[in-house]
């Protein structure tokens, strides 16, 4: 159940790796706070949250779609927050949670930490990628967010990726979370004023011939075999919210199905499961799915609303109308639920009823097209 409504009537969407929980976890605080998760950006979408595990990007080194998009509805005058996973948790008042965004560590605990050798990390530190929060008797400590985006970087210019994609994308970020001070630092590190680095088969060097500091793992650093798929359920849940988020849903599917199967069950797994499902056009098993939301989780507002959808495009409608009931029971803030009520009762002729449920959404939305059209179904009621 909602805890302080400090979320109350947002629909809130992740982009990025959290550093401080899970996926999963971010999630369910979100609802505790009386907030909505979406999976996609849209024009309903009212915060996205970046997380701060390394960087929000993409493998050819540009900003996630999420991100993108949320920066072209916001042009288009749609209202997005976009929020740092700190903010986020400031706001929320968790920044117990954050812990480990903030923690100070070794070289030791952060070469552990990170699993990646101790010399790779002083070649970061004479190269200025990352620098020592603190050294206290010649111990030096490192803040985690700042050595984890260093490693992402690295990635990506490993993969080939230009310096001069990154350095755009890093400055475009910036440009909508003002704390970024660290990355712009790293960047100006690997733009070497302006020149593109290119990797050699011995290291990487200026386009002139200048060698340069590699970032990448040494040569006789030990390589690390891929794995084919993750091995924990938040792995699977990591990897079927990134497939989501690209659109492709069979493997969505399949990586849903792993994670249930690696965890046991989840009312958050199972939740993402269904709305996938209805994607695909297999309705009664997403129909079983949300169900299963609501058996783990009674309270499972969203769960209930979205089986409501469902049930009410197949024309059963009372029990569609039950389902929109029960989410507003476990949250009365829950616009879409009101709204998705509202129009179910319009449509079996209840209009007085409807109303009641009209208002309690504009409440919460008074600019989208959505809140347009509830407007006139009231005046309607009222004519």
């Amino acid at each position: 159940m909602e805890k302080h409504g400090l979320l109350a009537g947002q629909r809130v969407a992740f982009t990025g790796r959290l550093a401080s929980m899970t996926r999963s976890e971010g999630v369910k605080l979100s609802r505790l706070h009386g907030g909505q998760f979406t999976i996609s950006v849209n024009r309903r979408t009212t915060v996205l949250i970046v997380g701060q595990d390394g960087w929000p990007l993409q493998a050819d080194g540009r900003l996630t779609n999420k991100l993108r998009k949320a920066r072209a509805l916001n042009q288009a005058g749609c209202k997005i927050r976009i929020m740092s996973e700190d903010d986020w948790l400031t706001h929320l008042g968790a920044q117990s949670s954050g812990q480990a965004i903030h923690r100070l560590y070794t070289m030791t605990q952060l070469s552990a930490l990170l699993k990646i050798p101790g010399n790779q990390l002083r070649r970061w530190m004479a190269a200025g990628l990352i620098e020592a929060s603190d050294s206290t008797d010649g111990v030096s400590r490192f803040d985690y967010s700042q050595a984890v985006s260093a490693r992402g970087l690295c990635r990506l210019f490993s993969a080939g990726v230009k310096p001069a994609r990154v350095v755009r994308s890093i400055r475009q970020l910036a440009s909508w979370l003002p704390d970024l001070e660290r990355p712009l630092h790293q960047i100006a590190v690997l733009e070497r004023d302006g020149e593109l680095l290119v990797r050699l088969d011995d290291g990487l060097a200026e386009p002139g011939g200048q060698r340069c500091f590699d970032f990448g793992a040494a040569a006789d650093e030990p390589h690390a075999t891929p794995l084919e798929r993750p091995v924990t359920a938040n792995e699977w849940f990591e990897r079927a919210c990134r497939h989501e988020d690209a659109g492709q849903n069979e493997e969505a599917l399949h990586a849903y199905r792993q994670a249930l199967l690696a965890g046991g069950p989840s009312a958050s797994v199972s939740f993402n499961l269904a709305n996938v499902l209805a994607r695909l056009g297999q309705v009664d098993q997403a129909i079983e799915r949300y169900y299963q939301c609501v058996e783990i989780e009674g309270d499972f507002a969203e769960a209930w609303n979205n089986v409501g959808v469902v049930l009410s495009k197949l024309n059963r409608l009372e029990e569609g109308k039950a389902a929109f009931e029960r989410a507003i029971a476990c949250n009365p803030a829950y616009a879409d639920a009101h709204y998705n009520l509202a129009d179910l009762l319009d449509g079996l002729g209840h209009n007085e009823v409807a109303a009641t449920h009209w208002r309690a959404y504009l409440r919460h939305d008074q600019q989208s097209p959505w809140a347009g059209y509830a407007r006139k179904r009231l005046m309607r009621a009222k004519g």
